[in-house]
């Protein structure tokens, strides 16, 4: 998918475009980062799929290439894919989501974090530190280690949100290997169930990267990558 296919979202002046000389896959690579100079926080870029294309899925699939660029570590920092979004601007606005997030909370690692927001922004009160508060769907996290400056990883988030057969929303997250380009080594890391309140209503589904205030921030010419996006509707 092009870059024009997608509606941008920011908070803060952080900035997204197209990285041509440093892809990670083909020709060009989505870029979310501080081009602007300086150390920025209190930031969010959220991508959703424009209107052309049919939205607000309640059984889909979004996977993506992510690329760290970026020295920033804290835990609440990271990118995520978001579903079950009842606003179309999340950075911006208190909404309601699901959440599959990678957190950089230590150096060199990626804690695997599905979370649920309720009347939150994307930026705002959704907690990544475990054991976790109302708004974390489990408990502990898994832990990927050896993800360095430079490196990718490919990641994906399945949804369905069937009451009938499971009472609520199934959450399906999925992790390739580091340096990955390609999906062929995604392997589920959590599959559950949230029958509490489960969130019925959706607008919008779509990738998104995270410098909340308080944290680190980003400075001058750092940045994230995303590639190879594919955003799908299962029956």
């Amino acid at each position: 998918m092009s870059f024009g296919d997608w509606d941008h979202q920011i908070r803060g002046t952080v900035s997204s475009g197209l990285e041509l000389t440093n892809a990670i896959v083909g020709s060009g690579s989505l870029k979310d980062g501080n081009f602007t100079g300086g150390n920025l926080t209190d930031q969010t870029n959220t991508h959703h799929l424009n209107n052309t294309f049919t939205r607000g899925l309640t059984k889909g699939r979004i996977r993506t290439l992510y690329g760290k660029e970026h020295t920033t570590t804290d835990s609440r920092t990271g990118p995520g894919i978001y579903c079950m979004c009842d606003n179309l601007d999340p950075a911006n606005n208190s909404s309601d989501y699901y959440w599959f997030g990678l957190e950089h909370g230590v150096t060199n690692q990626l804690r695997l974090v599905i979370a649920k927001g309720v009347g939150t922004t994307l930026n705002g009160a959704l907690n990544w530190t475990f054991p976790g508060g109302a708004d974390t769907l489990i408990a502990s996290a898994a832990v990927i280690t050896g993800f360095t400056l430079g490196e990718t990883i490919p990641f994906q988030l399945e949804w369905n949100l069937d009451l009938a057969s499971f009472g609520g929303v199934r959450l399906t997250a999925s992790v390739g290997l580091v340096g990955d380009t390609n999906f062929s080594n995604l392997a589920v890391v959590y599959d559950i169930i949230d029958s509490t309140s489960p969130l019925t209503t959706s607008l919008i589904e779509g990738i998104g990267m995270m410098w909340p205030i308080g944290a680190p921030g980003i400075d001058d010419g750092e940045h994230t990558l995303w590639d190879s996006t594919g955003v799908f509707q299962l029956v």
